[in-house]
């Protein structure tokens, strides 16, 4: 039964599923190339890992205790009448203070973050692992003679000889020897570096390098705040911040966050106590203008005594002045509320902006008034935070600052009207007084005298122990400052790198590995315009009579006839299907072999059909008609001898005179091309060349006729026309599928002639086969492996993986 038979062309939806098959195929069969690239993916992905710095990543959790915020220390002092500040009710606010440029560079000045030192590997030089906590050296920069953070990117090398010494490079220039503790100059800057041995220095560092980078401040500050992340813990708690920085030294990260929280508790605490410092500095000046006072009344007290010679004036009058003491008590008071009022509408109108906070806690009796100043102070110290990461004409600032003027017109409006009052009820209480001042008409005009000037003292004694009173309460407030945070979670860090992690490094390099050679072999594919499988060859409806298989272990292919290989049992399969289209009934059937161009493997096609064909007991002739570059002696290992072109040159040759039988098959004959001619097509053109087929035909079963490639010349059109049917060989991965046109055109014109295709160098269903052949031409065309001279030019490895690479 005839196989291998395309007949009608087959559906896009058929030919797409082809497609995918073929590179799957592609796939399959270069599956070492695709095991190259994974290994080197592979180990590529082992030497990054062995020699990238690892990132590693430490976190930490705060509490921040905002207004309403309930927590048992601030309750107590509250209890005792101490002042407490809370922070303000918005998170992202404290998010923005704790990324703010005074923390960051307050931070990265402390721990010298804009310095990085790496250990370099000793073996290779490449390796490098930075150290911070553990480093054997300190180092510090000056200028002029104070200490300061290069302005400029700087980096060198700094080798550790022995406990004194040490060698520093820059730049690639000559290193120097230097002693701990001397300075070294850096080129082309003002800076010097010193050096100094750490308390760590040890045996071990001796003869290890270290390469110091030092970057400018703000560019570290940026890097800083890349590396943190900050963020409010809104399932958990509204008030909870997660903080988290990344680095590649897990100590280093350690430190920066508890140094973080250091800084951002400072800070809070700091913004409390400017409320108490304040109301401190008022309290000291008032104290001072006080004791001038107290001062210049005991020295009128004394004066008074020694003018009138008096030793004590008031036991005399303890029984009169007994019942005005209550009023005397409350015209003090009143005074005391009065002189406060003073002071406090003094110091505000001496400060006019917003940036300064109003005394509290003074003693003031009207709570509206001090519940104003709370929240006075409490609106410029929000204020005052968020002026660090926001402009004057933020919207919360000038929103801020409305609320502020409003308040200060209030408080100013309140204590004014409050000393109105106090006027009024003190005009009521002297009243009262006088009528006391009556009784004591009787008594002498120096006792009047005392007990004014005795009055004047108290009041301003009681303001002063009052006014000391307030200062040791703020005093106490200000050392009882607790910070406005709570650390939920202490800085730790997570197990192992985060970066580059080793599985997902090792996935990616194998998925990398994988889809290169995938990926070119799917481009190939996209854009292979070669003939491939017997599936392109659908479109021209070629009879298709066979697939020769790539086999490279045939060594010979002259008339081997082993069953055992792959190519003979396609010779086999050819040799049957060529018994359903040659014609029937006739004396002698020629068949005509050609391919396109060059080096498709006719000549070796034409070999093994004749000898396939005599293998069946049929008396077989091969002729070659190819007398341009004739191959089959080369082939068949014999010598050049007369053949086709001197027979059709020379008329006394006879057909027994060219013809020659191969020693190892008994029904085989082949008949050479003969010297090449300088004419081969008008030669070819002769009828003598018909007389000779004709002849050939009543004497032989099969005659094989090895033609030109038609492709390139048109020798072999004349045969064609002559012959039962033309084999035409088409050699996958090789032949252009616009060369079809070729074949096609012969098909559809030829009136004589039938037409079928055998793909040659197939690797349909073949793990990998491969035969030697070749083909030359004075066009340029020809080369090949089967010459002797060939086989001595075998290619190098070079030549062969670049062989390797167009198959792939």
């Amino acid at each position: 039964m005839q196989q291998n038979i395309v007949g009608e062309q087959e559906s896009d939806q058929t030919e797409s599923l082809l497609n995918f098959a073929e590179l799957k195929n592609r796939i399959l069969r270069n599956w070492k190339w695709i095991f190259l690239s994974c290994s080197i993916a592979l180990a590529s992905a082992y030497f990054f890992l062995r020699y990238s710095i690892p990132v590693y990543e430490s976190k930490a959790s705060i509490l921040v205790l905002l207004v309403g915020t309930d927590n048992k220390e601030i309750d107590l002092l509250k209890q005792l009448n101490l002042p407490v500040g809370h922070k303000s009710g918005n998170i992202n606010n404290e998010i923005e203070i704790l990324r703010s440029e005074s923390i960051l560079n307050s931070l990265a000045l402390k721990l010298k973050l804009y310095q990085q030192l790496y250990l370099i590997g000793t073996k290779t030089g490449i390796q490098r692992k930075e150290i911070y906590d553990e480093s054997p050296i300190d180092i510090s920069y000056q200028h002029k003679d104070t200490l300061s953070v290069p302005q400029r990117p700087v980096s060198y090398f700094l080798k550790i000889i022995d406990n004194k010494k040490f060698e520093i490079q820059f730049n690639n220039q000559k290193p120097s020897v230097q002693s701990f503790g001397e300075p070294a100059i850096i080129p082309g800057q003002p800076e010097r570096i010193f050096v100094r041995r750490g308390v760590l220095m040890s045996n071990f560092w001796h003869g290890k390098t270290l390469a110091v980078e030092v970057k400018p401040l703000s560019y570290s500050i940026d890097q800083l705040r890349i590396k943190l992340n900050i963020s409010a813990d809104d399932e958990n708690s509204p008030s909870k911040i997660n903080l988290s920085v990344t680095g590649s030294n897990e100590g280093k990260n350690i430190v920066i966050l508890e140094q973080l929280i250091r800084e951002y508790e400072s800070d809070g605490i700091k913004e409390q106590n400017r409320i108490g410092k304040n109301t401190s500095a008022f309290i000291e000046e008032r104290l001072k203008l006080i004791q001038e006072e107290l001062n210049s009344l005991e020295g009128n007290v004394e004066s008074f005594k020694s003018r009138n010679k008096l030793m004590d004036v008031q036991s005399d009058a303890n029984a009169v002045m007994a019942k005005g003491n209550e009023t005397e008590k409350q015209i003090s008071a009143n005074e005391i509320q009065g002189n406060l009022v003073n002071y406090l509408l003094e110091y505000i109108q001496k400060t006019n902006g917003f940036n300064d906070l109003l005394p509290s806690n003074l003693g003031l009796s009207e709570p509206n008034i001090n519940k104003m100043t709370e929240e006075y102070n409490r609106l410029v110290s929000e204020r005052n935070q968020q002026l660090q990461y926001a402009g004057n004409q933020n919207p919360n600032i000038q929103r801020m600052e409305a609320q502020l003027s409003a308040l200060r017109t209030s408080i100013e409006k309140s204590l004014k009207n409050w000393n109105k009052s106090l006027q009024i009820e003190r005009q009521t209480l002297k009243s009262e007084e006088s009528r006391f001042d009556t009784r004591f008409s009787s008594m002498p005009r120096f006792e009047r005298e005392y007990r004014n000037i005795l009055r004047q003292q108290q009041t301003l004694e009681e303001l002063y122990l009052h006014l000391l009173k307030k200062r040791e309460e703020n005093e106490m407030a200000q050392a009882a400052t607790i910070g406005n945070l709570k650390v939920v979670k202490a800085p730790y860090s997570l197990e192992g790198p985060i970066s580059p992690k080793k599985s997902k490094t090792f996935l990616y390099a194998f998925l990398i590995g994988l889809l290169i050679p995938v990926s070119i072999f799917a481009i190939k594919e996209f854009f292979n315009t070669k003939i491939n499988s017997v599936k392109d060859l659908a479109a021209y409806q070629f009879s298709v009579l066979g697939e020769i298989p790539f086999d490279q272990e045939q060594s010979s292919p002259a008339t081997e006839t082993s069953y055992k290989t792959a190519i003979s049992e396609a010779f086999r399969m050819l040799r049957a299907n060529l018994a359903y289209v040659l014609p029937e009934n006739t004396e002698g059937k020629t068949i005509a072999i050609t391919s396109t161009i060059p080096k498709e493997g006719k000549t070796f096609c034409s070999i093994k059909l004749a000898n396939s064909l005599a293998s069946t007991g049929k008396k077989v002739v091969l002729m070659g008609l190819d007398l341009r570059m004739p191959k089959i002696p080369e082939y068949l290992g014999i010598g050049d001898s007369e053949g086709v072109s001197n027979y059709l040159i020379n008329t006394e040759l006879t057909i027994d005179s060219i013809t020659k039988k191969l020693d190892n098959s008994e029904n085989l004959y082949f008949i050479s091309a003969g010297t090449i001619p300088p004419n081969p097509a008008e030669l070819l053109m002769k009828s003598r060349l018909y007389e000779l087929l004709n002849e050939l035909k009543k004497k032989y079963d099969y005659v094989v006729m090895d033609l030109s490639p038609i492709g390139f010349v048109a020798d072999s059109y004349p045969v064609i026309e002559y012959s039962d049917f033309v084999l035409y060989i088409i050699r996958a991965n090789y032949l252009d599928k616009r060369m079809l046109a070729v074949p096609a055109s012969i098909n559809r014109d030829s009136k004589k002639s039938k037409l079928g295709v055998v793909l040659n160098f197939s690797e349909f269903g073949m793990k990998g086969y491969g035969y030697g052949y070749g083909y030359g031409y004075g066009y340029g065309y020809g080369y090949g492996y089967g010459s002797e001279q060939e086989k001595k030019a075998r290619p190098g490895i070079l030549q062969r993986l670049k062989g390797l690479l167009s198959k792939a």
